[in-house]
Parts: structure tokens; sequence; C-alpha cells
């Protein structure tokens, strides 16, 4: 459907000219004691006026209005679920930035959004590496994690986990060890993770039941990549189906990969997120 619109007049046929919203970027603020580091991965604006949905717009996004006048504008963060660009959505834990603002037809408004967390969700873990770590090694791992400043980035805070892979040490497993979790059925999980990796590594759990506990297939293996990237992982219905469950724990796994000499994982601001 086009913006377009014509309009009849004595004259004439009239078009009408549309206004602009200029964004650029959509930013996070976050309490770093409560709901950890600011880091983010938005990469998508659904921008609604009134209400009414004007579309999704892969950011830096100029996005031609034939609104004129004040307006309320919403605009949602959104990102890739699960690393993948083809599944795309608005993250269910950000607010959306809102603002009234006066539209003049022909002319060219930038916004610079900054979205927060909602108020009532939980943060189940929170691990930014700064001060220590709540993994343990897993007793297949023949090497651990190691904390240390590996970057300036202000989201990155003092240190970073980093998993050292060669053909001597050559498989790496951790877990959380600061108690269970178990969320709620049927609601939205998420595992936010900011990461850069020379070697695929892998997310998954275990699973505490009546009879023990056991290891669950990895639910994502997640690709090398050479810069800084924060992924939203979505939990809910890897966990829904294990109804056995009584409580759930994170690992983190690789192996080194084959034709690699040696590899560096870099692993920093896990949040386990949910309702």
């Amino acid at each position: 459907m086009s913006l377009l619109a014509a309009s009849c007049s004595k004259t004439g046929y009239e078009v009408d000219r549309p206004s602009y919203l200029e964004i650029n970027s959509i930013d996070l603020t976050s309490d770093l004691a409560t709901e950890g580091s600011d880091a983010h991965g938005i990469i998508d604006a659904w921008v609604f006026i009134d209400d009414i949905s004007i579309g999704t717009f892969e950011l830096p996004a100029t996005v031609p209005l034939l609104e004129e006048g004040d307006h309320k504008v919403n605009i949602w963060g959104g990102v890739k679920v699960n690393g993948i660009s083809t599944d795309r959505g608005i993250y269910p834990f950000y607010k959306s930035y809102e603002i009234s603002h006066y539209f003049t037809t022909g002319a060219t408004s930038t916004l610079n959004p900054i979205v927060t967390y909602h108020s009532n969700i939980q943060f189940t873990w929170i691990e930014d590496f700064d001060l220590g770590s709540s993994m343990v090694k897993s007793g297949l791992s023949d090497t651990m994690m190691v904390l240390k400043s590996v970057d300036t980035m202000a989201s990155l805070g003092l240190k970073s986990a980093v998993v050292y892979l060669d053909q001597t040490n050559d498989y790496f497993e951790a877990r959380t060890s600061q108690g269970y979790f178990t969320p709620p059925q049927g609601l939205p999980v998420y595992l936010e993770i900011s990461y850069k990796t020379e070697n695929q590594f892998s997310v998954g759990v275990y699973k505490h039941t009546v009879n023990g506990t056991a290891k669950v297939n990895a639910f994502l293996n997640i690709r090398a990549n050479s810069a800084w990237n924060t992924m939203y992982i979505e939990l809910t219905d890897y966990m829904k189906v294990h109804t056995d469950a009584i409580s759930f724990e994170v690992y983190f796994s690789a192996t080194l990969e084959a034709g690699l000499a040696s590899s560096t994982i870099y692993i920093d601001n896990a949040k386990l997120i949910h309702y």
C-alpha cells in the first residue's frame, strides 16, 4: 500500500506530502544492580502512531508518515530471536519508548529512543563475571572459564569469561551453580548473552526431576562471530516440553572445531529472564 495519497481539489489533484521520522538507533538503559548490563542487540524499530502499527523498520531508518500535528508515538525495540535473521520480533521484556510528538508535513523529525525493562519481570540469574562467577566446570570439561578484562566497552564491565580450547584441552562445559530455577509454564523465558567467539558453542539446560538430574540436548549452537554481539535465546518451548522437570540449570559447552589448532570463546552479561 502506498503511503502517498491523492486528493481532489479545484486545481486538480494534489498529492499529500509525507513527514518523516528518523530513528538511527534504539538504546537500552538498565539498573546495573537489579537488571544487569545495558548491553543489547536491538536492530529493528516497531513503530506505532496512536496505537496503530506503521510497520517494522531495520535500523537506522527513515519512516515516511502521512500524519501531521500532535500524535502519540510508541517505538518498540525489535531483536533477532535466537540470532535468526528471519525470526524477528518485539522483545517482550522491553517497554516501548512513548512520546507525544508534533509532525509537520514535509519535515523530518529525529528521535533517539531509549527503552527500559518492564518492572514486573524476574531476573532469575544475572552473571556479569566482574567479581567472580556462579558457573562451575562440569565433570566432563577439560578446561574452564578464566575471568579477565578483554575489552574497553562499557557494557562489558570489568571482566568477561574467556574459554581457551586447544588440541589437548578440546572440550568445555560449565553450568550454573547459583541454585536452580523454575520458570512459569507457558510464559516467555529468555536467556540473554553477550559473546564473541572463534569457535561454535552450545547453550542448553540440565533438568532436575524426582528421579535425578539429566542433561538435555543443546537448544542452540552459536556460530563463530568476530565482533561482540548480544543474543536473545528463547527457551520457552524448549523447557515447556519437559513436564517432568522440577527445576533447571543453564549450561554452555563447546568442542574444538575440526581444522582449528586452538580457539577462544568470550561470554558476558548472561541474564535469565521471565515473568
